[in-house]
């Protein structure tokens, strides 16, 4: 099965490379259409987070396909420059699968045993649903990698307590900023990540918060669902404290938590200059294709300021333009400066990794001998092996009270019998083996399996 992997990650390559190769939705959405149309593959998804962009191909030409994604890639980002293929790891067969398992269980996160991953890779794979270009393999494989992913988090404590990269950014914004009780923060962003942010920022006691986003009533609905969130939180730990008669009284007040306990207030980004000239932190982490705070529109804001503003930037690309980490007034960190936060996080985690590592390769173990099993040559063995015990069984059944010599007879026509009837279909799986694709083949020979059992009696 020949599935390849590109990828540019954090581990190797610092965000001012990848953001070079971030793809927006649009992007990765264009790519696979490209994939599609130019037959760069049979199959192909692309996984892009703030800390990986991969491309998951199925049939592609090892020699050529990275050189001519970087070409589209550049296209699509309209890049003057782009980083060479020297940058990207490659992964084939097995090496690519694991690797797959291993990125849906969070063993290849800049956060091991973060959660948000295995979301981005289910729409990672909606997305190449929708664009076509994910069959049989790809639709397979990617099952058994959220089958491995459920398997850890269910099996081990590998996600208990686990930090995401929005907690991270909490976190050293309140070290950066000696705690955050009383301070005013701006959240840049209405995503998943924005959205844990501020769900974080809740419980820090601020004195106002901000959701800044291009579309106001994007923020606004972003901070209801953590309002309603942090609501149902609250009455659910109420419930079990027992105590009846709170629940009644709290669970009656509709606004709960109030504004003092939720000071938050949506804006657009016309309001960026506003805002940052009274707040004394800011997480931005928008989807954004370049930045949002960009130094000629907010240079002489900061110049102004008399304390210092503390940016967490966790976007890739990056939300922040980089220059304006040369002003006196502004500490700037990126998402590779997280680092420092998450490793102090891990130590509780890592007792657990050796168990999640065996979970993943069980499962690989298991799907590659699933593979196997679908090769022609095996395929047509287990259907020969079907038919002859379906002919003794039937033989048994006929000849219980007959004579040896008319046991005899009937073994040697069904046995004709089978084989005349078995020959085309042979024929065909044969055929099929030199003529069509590798996808195609494996499609066929899982019909063939689930048609007559074949797996069933094993």
């Amino acid at each position: 099965m020949k599935i390849l992997v590109y990828g540019i990650n954090y581990k190797r390559v610092p965000v001012e490379i990848r953001e070079q190769v971030s793809l927006s939705e649009t992007g990765r959405e264009l790519i696979l259409h490209i994939i599609r149309e130019e037959g760069i593959a049979e199959e192909a998804m692309v996984l892009d987070t703030c800390n990986r962009t991969e491309f998951y191909l199925v049939g592609a030409d090892r020699k050529t396909a990275l050189e001519h994604l970087l070409v589209h890639i550049g296209e699509v980002n309209k890049a003057e420059t782009l980083p060479d293929s020297s940058y990207f790891y490659s992964l084939t067969g097995r090496k690519a699968v694991r690797h797959l398992f291993r990125t849906g269980a969070s063993l290849d996160s800049q956060v091991v045993g973060e959660t948000e991953v295995l979301g981005q890779l289910k729409d990672a794979y909606r997305t190449a649903l929708d664009c076509g270009t994910a069959r049989f393999v790809l639709n397979k494989t990617l099952h058994k990698a959220f089958g491995a992913s459920k398997r850890v988090q269910s099996e081990t404590s590998l996600c208990e307590g686990a930090a995401s990269i929005s907690t991270s950014a909490v976190q050293m914004l309140s070290e950066d900023m000696g705690g955050l009780k009383g301070s005013k923060i701006l959240v840049i962003g209405a995503g998943k990540t924005a959205e844990t942010a501020v769900r974080v920022l809740a419980g820090k006691e601020l004195s106002e918060g901000i959701c800044a986003n291009r579309s106001v009533n994007s923020a606004e609905e972003m901070l209801k669902n953590v309002r309603q969130s942090l609501r149902k939180d609250t009455v659910t730990s109420l419930r079990h404290s027992n105590n009846k008669k709170r629940v009644d009284e709290k669970c009656s007040k509709t606004t709960l938590p109030d504004e003092a306990a939720f000071p938050w207030a949506a804006a657009g980004l016309d309001a960026l200059p506003e805002s940052l000239s009274r707040v004394d932190g800011v997480i931005t982490a928008t989807g954004a294709e370049g930045s949002v705070l960009k130094g000629d529109e907010i240079i002489d804001v900061l110049r102004e300021r008399d304390e210092m503003l503390h940016i967490v930037d966790v976007a890739v690309p990056r939300d922040v333009d980089p220059t304006l980490a040369k002003l006196n007034k502004v500490l700037l960190r990126d998402i590779d400066d997280l680092n420092v936060v998450i490793n102090k996080s891990m130590e509780i985690r890592r007792s657990e990794l050796p168990r999640a590592e065996a979970i993943v390769e069980q499962e690989l173990e298991k799907f590659y001998d699933w593979i196997d099993s679908l090769r022609v040559v095996p395929t047509i063995k287990k259907l020969k092996a079907f038919a002859n015990r379906q002919q003794q069984k039937e033989i048994e059944r006929q000849c219980k009270m007959s004579a040896d010599q008319d046991r005899r007879d009937l073994q040697r026509f069904s046995e004709g019998l089978i084989a005349k009837l078995l020959h085309r279909p042979f024929s065909y799986l044969n055929q099929i083996s030199t003529e069509r694709s590798e996808s195609e083949v494996m499609a066929a020979m899982n019909v063939i399996h689930e048609m007559f059992g074949l797996d069933e009696d094993e």
